[in-house]
Order: structure tokens, then C-alpha cells, then sequence
């Protein structure tokens, strides 16, 4: 018997025609600019995405538009005369038990010409996950509305085409968020539509006529406590972080640990660099800052079996120990043997280094349910001028399954996609030992329209990786 490898690199050109029609505009930003100290504060923004989430449907007949190239805030003409406008939200993101402190749409102005007084009264649906619109007749006002309504009265005149100013935005709309968020089969990743009637005239941009300027919501909030994180962990996650300068001893790592007094927010944590998402505190004395300062955050696992070894990125300025579930598992530019609070890093981490994310690899560490992972950060010395920590960790899969000729559709194949020059190397041959380091999933594998394994095309969609690189062993029993 044999196991031969069939290795295959596509072109560009060859997922062409799979390129993907539009990306989900999702986003959470930050509240609070970067160099400011962190208050559990997070903003939450979604555009529409699709035609069929917003809509206008005339007052008499109930015709449903979905295709407009703007949206008419409410009169349409002579010979339309008023609508109701709906707008649907997808994806809403958000904790249910988050605080809801302020809410708004932003819109964009279409038309510049409409002088009339406009007012509006805005509604949300009374719904746990609104469906999307379609042309059935009513199929806007026959939705149930929230009993609370927001008035939108007196709108200033949109006088310059595109602006997204203040002007476009509606007063606050927190408790139809909370309305909807509070029933009680909502739950986060549901959508939310609003219903808008009144009179007068102002035209926004609608997602047919500029997608990108389409109407966005926009949600302010604080959590309680800091959020679960699901597994692989990204960069700029959230983590709970303690930079009082205390010696919290070793008890600190452990998942049994009290940290719900300590704050939590996104990465970057640090000072000094400029590119901080949250600041951290070093003290009263410049030339004696604190040395070390603690990170925990939660990942949650659902099927351990899975995962094999992990892999961390870690970003340390200087250096860092890190623990899974009470047990250290690597030291990142740290010395060897008992650390204390005041130990020391091995270096000062300089120019480049300081935004790299160093990699380990770490046997299967994670279970089933709630894992926590503790981060200490120390300096090289407390005259450091900048400190920074932030991490990722993703999963070395079990290796992929020789399979028996013949090869079946849907098969799995390891690839690279990281846009690299394999030309030279041995990537074609039996005992490739870089292999293992490739991801590998199921066929068909690209991005784009159904594809039941995406690949990456690089951080530019508008200059995508040329080459990519696919490798399958297969044993020959005859």
C-alpha cells in the first residue's frame, strides 16, 4: 500500500468567480478614544445590508417598495403621498442584559431640495426577531407596533447633499431598544425594525441607491460584567485587568479567583505607545512606575474534543507569564525560576517587536465549559517609557485523515492561504513536515458563494493573494 499526495495551487483567477458580493457591516467601536481610561462603556453600529430591510409602503394601497435608491422621511409626491418607512436591523449584538444608554439612526441626506416642516414619529416592532420586508401589501404597518414611540419633530433642513451630520440623526430611541430587547425570547444576535410615519419631506440615501451610506443604528451600552469570549480568541478582545499595583500573590490565576471588581474593556491595554485602546495606571512616580499588572478573561468551549495544542500570539512589551485554568503554560522574555511581583522582564522589548505577536504552542489545555486565562505583564525595569499586552489564541487541529482512493466530493484538504512564495520549497512532497502547520477543512474551499470552507484572501480585498496552496494524502490499496 501506498499514500500518495496530490498537492494543488489555483490562481487567483480561479476563484473569480466566487468573489464575495458584499461584506456584513457590522461594528463595535469604542466609546471612549483611544487613550482614555476604560468605563466598561461599548458602542454597537449596523448599517442596513440588504434590500429587503428597508422598505416604503404607500398610506393608500399598502404597496410595498424595497428596491428605492432613497428613502422618502415620509412624503413621496402627488401622486405616492405619505408611506410608512421601515427600517430593519440585523444582527443585534448586544448582551441581554446590557445597560442601554443611548440609541439613534443616522441617516444621510439623497436630496438637498425639500424645504417643508418635516416631523415623524418613530416606532419599533414588537417583535423577538423581526423578519425581513418583502412586497406583500402591508407588509409594514401590518406588524405589530411597540406602545412606546420616540417623536422626531421640527427636523432642520438637509441642505448639503451626503452630510452625515447631527441633523440626520433621530433623537434618542433607547426605549424602543430596551422594549424589544426586554421581551422575553429576545436574545443577542436577533434583528430589530423600526416603523416611521408623520409628515414633510426629507430624502436619505436608501442601501439600493449607496449602500454605504445607507441608514446605520447606532447603540450605546455598559455591561455588568465582562463578557464570555467564544474560542479562537482575536486581537483586541476584551479582558478584565487589575494595574492597581498590588502583589496579588497566586491565588490570581486560579478559575475559582473573585474578579468581578476589576474593569475590563478592549485591547490594546497599556501606555506609552499611542495606540492604546485602554490605558493603564503606573503610578504616582513616572521614574517608578508599577511593574507588573494582571489580565483574565473567560473563553468558553463547547466541544474540547476538537481542539489539539493551541496556538498564542502574545504582544508583551516586556515580557509576560501566561496560565490556562490555574497552570502555567509558557514565559514570554521572563526569567527562569520563582516570579514575584517585582520580577523583573529579561529585556526591554524595542522598535518592531513591540507590536509583534509572538507565537507559542502549548499542548491541549482547554475543557469543556468555562476556561480562564491569566496574563501577568511585568517591565524590564519602572523607568520603562511604554508598556502593551493584547493576545490571540487559536487551535492546532488533530491531523487530517488519510483517506482510501477514491476521493470523494466534499473531501478535506490542508491549504495555506497566507500569501506566501512556496516555489523552491518541498510543499509537493510525501513528507512535507510544514504541512501540519496548515489549517485544513472541508471542499469546496474559497471565498465567496458557498463555500463550506472560506480561505483568506489577505488584509486588501482590492489586491488579493495570487497563489494558494492545497495538499490531500490519499492511500492506494491496489
Amino acid at each position: 500500500m501506498t499514500a500518495d499526495v496530490f498537492c494543488i495551487k489555483p490562481t487567483s483567477h480561479m476563484l473569480q468567480s466566487t468573489l464575495m458580493k458584499f461584506l456584513s457591516l457590522f461594528i463595535i467601536t469604542f466609546l471612549i478614544g483611544p487613550g482614555v481610561k476604560a468605563q466598561n462603556n461599548f458602542e454597537f453600529k449596523k448599517k442596513i445590508v440588504s434590500s429587503t430591510d428597508d422598505a416604503e409602503e404607500r398610506q393608500t394601497g399598502g404597496t410595498i417598495d424595497i428596491t428605492s435608491s432613497d428613502i422618502e422621511l415620509v412624503y413621496d409626491g402627488s401622486t405616492v403621498g405619505n408611506q410608512t418607512v421601515g427600517l430593519r436591523f440585523t444582527n443585534i449584538s448586544i448582551p441581554k442584559d446590557a445597560e442601554i444608554v443611548n440609541a439613534y439612526i443616522q441617516f444621510a441626506v439623497d436630496e438637498n431640495t425639500h424645504t417643508g416642516a418635516t416631523s415623524v414619529t418613530i416606532f419599533a416592532e414588537d417583535a423577538d426577531n423581526s423578519a425581513a420586508f418583502s412586497t406583500a401589501g402591508f407588509n409594514i404597518t401590518n406588524r405589530v407596533k411597540t406602545s412606546n414611540s420616540v417623536a422626531w419633530n421640527n427636523i432642520p433642513l438637509w441642505s448639503v447633499l451626503n452630510d452625515v451630520t447631527a441633523d440626520q440623526r433621530t433623537p434618542d430611541i433607547k426605549q424602543l431598544v430596551k422594549d424589544v430587547m426586554s421581551r422575553s425570547a429576545w436574545t443577542s444576535g436577533n434583528s430589530m425594525t423600526f416603523l416611521i410615519t408623520g409628515t414633510g419631506r426629507r430624502n436619505a440615501h436608501a442601501y439600493d441607491g449607496n449602500a454605504g451610506l445607507a441608514p446605520e443604528l447606532v447603540i450605546e451600552y455598559k455591561l455588568k460584567k465582562a463578557p464570555v469570549q467564544s474560542f479562537p480568541l482575536s486581537k483586541n478582545s476584551v479582558w478584565m485587568y487589575n494595574d492597581s499595583g498590588s502583589n496579588l500573590g497566586s491565588s490570581w490565576t486560579n478559575n475559582s479567583y473573585v474578579d468581578t471588581t476589576w474593569p475590563f474593556y478592549f485591547g490594546k491595554f497599556g501606555y506609552g505607545d499611542g495606540n492604546e485602546r485602554t490605558l493603564l495606571q503606573y503610578g504616582s512616580n513616572s521614574n517608578n512606575k508599577y511593574i507588573t499588572s494582571y489580565f483574565r478573561t473567560k473563553i468558553n468551549i463547547t466541544d474540547s474534543s476538537k481542539l489539539d495544542s493551541l496556538i498564542f500570539g502574545i504582544l508583551a512589551d516586556d515580557g509576560a507569564v501566561v496560565y490556562v485554568n490555574g497552570d502555567e503554560v509558557f514565559r514570554h522574555n521572563m526569567p527562569n525560576g520563582s516570579i514575584s511581583y517585582n520580577t523583573t522582564a529579561i529585556a526591554s522589548i524595542q522598535g518592531s517587536d513591540e507590536s509583534n505577536y509572538f507565537e507559542y504552542r502549548v499542548g491541549k489545555r482547554l475543557r469543556n465549559g468555562i476556561n480562564v486565562i491569566a496574563v501577568e505583564v511585568h517591565q524590564c525595569d519602572p523607568e520603562s517609557s511604554d508598556k502593551g499586552f493584547d493576545m490571540t489564541i487559536s487551535l492546532k487541529k488533530p491531523p487530517m485523515s488519510i483517506v482510501n482512493f477514491p476521493l470523494a466530493k466534499s473531501s478535506e484538504w490542508y491549504f495555506n492561504d497566507k500569501g506566501v512564495n512556496l516555489y523552491g520549497s518541498n510543499w509537493t512532497d510525501e513528507n512535507y513536515a510544514a504541512e501540519t502547520m496548515w489549517d485544513y477543512g472541508k471542499a469546496p474551499l474559497g471565498y465567496g458563494d458557498a463555500m463550506t470552507t472560506t480561505i483568506g484572501f489577505g488584509p486588501n480585498s482590492a489586491n488579493k493573494h495570487i497563489a494558494y496552496y492545497f495538499r490531500k494524502k490519499i492511500n492506494i490499496q491496489d
